[in-house]
C-alpha cells in the first residue's frame, strides 16, 4: 500500500481565540510573527465580552499594523452569535453578509484572505447559507471560502453552490471522531486545505499529551516538546494545526519548524493508528464467503430489533446494547472478541443493531471487522421521525404499562435504553449523517418501515377537550350543543387535553366533572407538563396520549375518528392512522 502524500499547502498557523486582553494578543502574535507564522485564525465572535463582535479581530489588526515583516494571511469566521454566552449558529443570508462586512471593518482590509462559516445552522437551508457565502466571493469581499464543523455530506452539498477552499474541524490524536469522520480523507483526496482546531485536544486535554510516554520519548530524543511533536505529526498528515497559544513561549514552541523523519513517523503512526489509516487508507476486504458483519442502524425506535431477529433466525450472532448493557466502546470490544472466537467455526456472521448516527461511529465497526478480514454490510432502517415516536410510545407502554413521567424516564433509561424521552430522537436527527458506500461498506441497503396492524377492533371518537369545554380554576364549562352531540355519540368516547402543572388529583377532578356534565363515560387524558423542550410523550404534537388510548381500548385506528382543533391534532391522527375531522365540521355537520 502506497502512503498518500499530503495535498495542498500546510501552514504554520496560530489560533487566536483564547486571548483575554489586547496586551496578551500583541505579545503572542508578535512572538508568532517572529517565529514565521503564515496563517492567523480568528472569528468575529472571539473576545472576552459576549455579544460584542470584532474584538479579537481588531486586536489582531493592530498587532499586524505594528509588524514590519512579511504579513501572514488572516482567516476569520462568521455565522455564529453569542447570546448569553451560548454558541448559536445564524446561517441566514442577511446575517452572513452583515458578519462579513463587520469583519472587513474590524480587520481594516478590503478583502478577507479566507472567510469561513463557523457552523451550519439547522434552522436555515444549507443551500441558502452556501449561496450567501458564494456571493461574498463573487462580490470581492473575500478571496477564499471555507467551512467549519461540517460532515462529509454537508461538504459535498456545499460544493454544488460555492467554492470550498478550506475546511476546519476538530482534529487531534486523542479525539477519534475527527479522524474517523471522513472529512480529513475527503479534503486530502479533493485538494482542500484541512485546518485543525483544538489540535492538542483543547485546554483541558493538552496536559494528556505532556504525560504520554511515547510522545515524550520521541520529543526528548529530538530536543522538542511533546506538543511540538504532536503538531508536527498533524502537519505531516497534511493538516494545518491551529494551536490556541496564550503565551509567547508556547507560540514559539508550537511554530518551531519540525519535520518528521521516517523513524518518528513510524513511531507516531504506531502510537496513533487512526493517523496511519488516514495516511494509508485500508482496502476493504472482499466478500469471500467467510462471513460478514451487518451494521443495522437507524433512529431510536426505528424497528431495528425486528430486522435483527430475522438475521438471528438466519444464523447470525447478535450484539446489542439493549441486551448486554454498557457503552458502545464495550460493545465493539465484544465484537472483536466474538470474531476471534468464531475464526475456526465456519462462516462468521454477526449483526450489530444500534443507532450509529455518525460516520465516525460506523467507522469503528469497519475497523474491527476489517482486522478480521470481514466485509461490513450496512442496513439502514429508514423510519420517519413521526413513526419512530409512535414506536417509542408503544414500546414504553408495553414494557411499563403506561407513559412514564420525565423523571421516571431518566431513572428507567439507565437500565433500559428503550425508555427515553423525545429529545433522544431529536438529538439523533440533528447528528445523523446518512451512510454512503464510500465509507467502505460491501453493500448499503435501505429498509422502509412498515407498521404492523395494531391488532384491536374497537371503535372510538377521540376529541380535543378544548373543542367542547373550557376551564377556570376548578370550574368546568361545557358548550351545550357540543356536549349534546357527544352524548349521542355511539362509539367509545375519549378525549385529550393539556393541563400544565396541574396535580394528578386536580386532573382526576377535572375528568370527573367532564363525565358528570356529559352524563356518560369519558376516558379523558391530560398532559400535565409545561411548555418548553419536549420532556414527555403526552404533550401535543407528540402521539403518546393517542397511543395509550389505542392500546388500552384495543382500538382499530381505521375505525376511529379524531376530532381536533389544530395542526397538532391533525398530525397525531395522521401518524396513528386515525381519520381526522375538524371540530367545527364534527359538531356542526350541516
Amino acid at each position: 500500500m502506497t502512503p498518500r502524500a499530503p495535498v495542498g499547502r500546510v501552514e504554520r498557523a496560530l489560533g487566536c481565540m483564547r486571548f483575554e486582553t489586547e496586551a496578551a494578543a500583541h505579545e503572542v502574535v508578535g512572538a508568532a510573527l517572529e517565529a514565521g507564522v503564515t496563517l492567523l485564525d480568528t472569528a468575529n465572535v472571539y473576545g472576552p465580552d459576549d455579544g460584542v463582535f470584532g474584538v479579537n479581530e481588531r486586536w489582531l489588526a493592530r498587532a499586524l499594523d505594528a509588524w514590519s515583516g512579511p504579513r501572514p494571511r488572516v482567516a476569520t469566521k462568521g455565522g455564529l452569535t453569542r447570546p448569553g454566552g451560548r454558541w448559536v449558529p445564524d446561517g441566514r443570508a442577511k446575517a452572513i453578509r452583515q458578519a462579513c462586512e463587520g469583519s472587513l471593518d474590524a480587520l481594516g482590509v478590503e478583502t478577507i484572505d479566507l472567510y469561513l462559516l463557523h457552523a451550519p445552522d439547522p434552522r436555515v437551508s444549507w443551500k441558502t447559507t452556501c449561496r450567501a457565502l458564494a456571493k461574498l466571493k463573487a462580490d470581492g469581499l473575500v478571496a477564499r471560502l471555507g467551512l467549519c464543523n461540517v460532515s462529509v455530506a454537508q461538504l459535498r452539498e456545499a460544493r454544488a453552490h460555492m467554492d470550498v477552499d478550506a475546511v476546519q474541524i476538530g482534529l487531534s490524536p486523542f479525539e477519534e471522531s475527527g479522524l474517523r469522520g471522513g472529512v480529513p480523507r475527503y479534503c486530502l483526496d479533493e485538494g482542500i486545505a484541512l485546518l485543525a482546531h483544538s489540535p492538542l485536544g483543547g485546554p483541558k486535554r493538552a496536559a494528556k499529551i505532556g504525560r504520554d510516554r511515547a510522545l515524550g520519548a520521541l520529543a526528548e530524543a529530538r530536543g522538542v516538546s511533546p506538543w511540538a511533536m504532536t503538531l508536527a505529526w498533524l502537519r505531516d498528515l497534511g493538516a494545518t494545526p491551529l494551536p490556541g497559544c496564550t503565551r509567547p513561549e508556547t507560540a514559539r514552541d508550537a511554530l518551531a519548524p519540525l519535520s518528521l523523519d521516517d523513524g518518528a513517523r513510524e513511531a507516531l503512526d504506531a502510537r496513533f493508528p487512526l493517523g496511519a489509516r488516514l495516511r494509508c487508507p485500508p482496502t476493504p476486504p472482499r466478500d469471500g464467503g467467510q462471513g460478514e458483519v451487518v451494521l443495522l442502524m437507524g433512529i431510536p425506535g426505528a424497528g431495528k430489533s425486528t430486522h435483527a431477529r430475522a438475521l438471528v433466525e438466519a444464523g447470525y450472532a447478535r450484539l446489542n446494547r439493549d441486551a448486554t448493557g454498557g457503552t458502545l466502546k464495550a460493545l465493539h470490544g465484544r465484537l472483536g472478541a466474538l470474531l476471534s472466537t468464531l475464526t475456526n467455526t465456519g462462516p462468521r456472521r454477526v449483526v450489530l443493531d444500534n443507532t450509529y448516527a455518525t460516520r465516525a461511529l460506523r467507522d469503528q465497526v469497519l475497523e474491527i471487522a476489517w482486522k478480521h478480514d470481514l466485509p461490513v454490510r450496512c442496513v439502514l432502517v429508514d423510519t420517519a421521525l413521526e413513526d419512530a415516536q409512535v414506536n417509542a410510545c408503544v414500546r414504553m407502554i408495553e414494557r411499563t404499562g403506561r407513559l412514564l413521567e420525565p423523571d421516571e424516564m431518566k431513572r428507567a433509561g439507565k437500565d433500559d435504553p428503550n425508555l427515553f424521552d423525545p429529545r433522544v430522537q431529536l438529538r439523533y436527527r440533528a447528528a445523523f449523517e446518512p451512510p454512503t458506500e464510500d465509507e467502505g461498506f460491501s453493500a448499503l441497503e435501505r429498509r422502509a418501515f412498515e407498521r404492523a396492524p395494531w391488532g384491536g377492533d374497537g371503535e372510538a371518537v377521540i376529541v380535543s377537550v378544548e373543542s367542547f369545554a373550557s376551564f377556570e380554576g376548578e370550574a368546568v364549562t361545557l358548550a351545550p350543543e357540543r356536549a349534546a352531540r357527544l352524548r349521542e355519540e355511539p362509539r367509545t368516547l375519549c378525549a385529550t387535553g393539556w393541563a400544565p402543572k396541574a396535580s394528578p388529583e386536580a386532573v382526576a377532578r377535572r375528568v370527573a366533572r367532564l363525565e358528570a356534565g356529559l352524563g356518560r363515560d369519558l376516558d379523558a387524558r391530560f398532559c400535565r407538563h409545561a411548555a418548553g423542550p419536549p420532556i414527555c410523550w403526552c404533550r401535543k404534537p407528540l402521539p403518546g396520549l393517542g397511543v395509550a388510548l389505542i392500546l388500552e381500548h384495543a382500538l382499530d385506528p381505521a375505525r376511529c375518528l379524531w376530532v381536533g382543533t389544530s395542526a397538532a391534532d391533525r398530525g397525531i391522527a395522521s401518524r396513528l392512522g386515525v381519520p381526522y375531522v375538524d371540530a367545527a365540521a364534527y359538531f356542526d355537520p350541516g
